[in-house]
């Protein structure tokens, strides 16, 4: 029990800061239905995939024994697309892998994540390396390629204050009357657990808590 108290001030504390947030960036509630086919950015227009919870099983290989075999448990990935990532239910006797599309984090994941939307394929391969730079396990991080562009998915175990956050990026032309001409704009957006949708950074609002 003890060992769960820490966890549950900083859910209570992450959530204080999200509504916060939210409302300082005059956030409003979606229906969750409408994320179903993926988050569309209202001021881009840029369509982003589905977002994938997948859970692979855990093999084990007993002493003398050339194949492995399933320890009753699963391990689960953040994806892009519902692909399969390992082969682990390739071997005789392993349950298939899960798969499910979501559109909101859970209340028990400790993380939180930001997609990307990119223009071209040298855009989201150095994201890549530059990711590897905030994370240290390479499976925290996915690009893939869709039918309108290229994404990459970073999940981030930093800043718990986050946790249960969903953050897209995406950039578009547009016109700048000042300077009298069109400038690649970026726009940032978030959905917390509750299905708040924020036009903001959440990263920029973290030093005021």
């Amino acid at each position: 029990m003890d060992n769960e108290q820490p966890h549950g001030k900083i859910t209570c504390l992450a959530t204080f800061a999200q509504s916060k947030i939210a409302k300082a960036a005059n956030g409003h509630v979606v229906p969750v239905d409408t994320l179903a086919d993926g988050f569309v950015c209202p001021r881009s227009g840029v369509a982003f995939p589905r977002l994938y919870r997948v859970s692979y099983p855990n093999l084990d290989l007993p002493p003398g024994k050339s194949t492995p075999v399933f320890d009753g448990s699963f391990f689960s990935r953040f994806q892009l697309s519902a692909a399969e990532l390992y082969t682990n239910s390739d071997f005789p006797g392993v349950p298939a892998v899960r798969k499910e599309a979501f559109q909101l984090l859970a209340e028990d994941d400790r993380c939180w994540l930001e997609v990307f939307a990119f223009g071209c394929p040298q855009e989201a391969s150095g994201f890549t390396r530059a990711a590897l730079r905030l994370v240290s396990d390479p499976d925290l991080t996915m690009t893939v390629q869709g039918p309108s562009g290229y994404y990459g998915l970073l999940v981030r175990t930093d800043k718990p204050m986050l946790y249960g956050m969903i953050t897209y990026h995406a950039s578009a032309l547009r016109e700048i009357p000042a300077l009298g001409r069109e400038m690649m704009c970026t726009f940032t957006t978030t959905v917390d657990r509750q299905g708040v949708v924020s036009q903001t950074d959440p990263l920029a609002h973290l030093e005021e808590f």
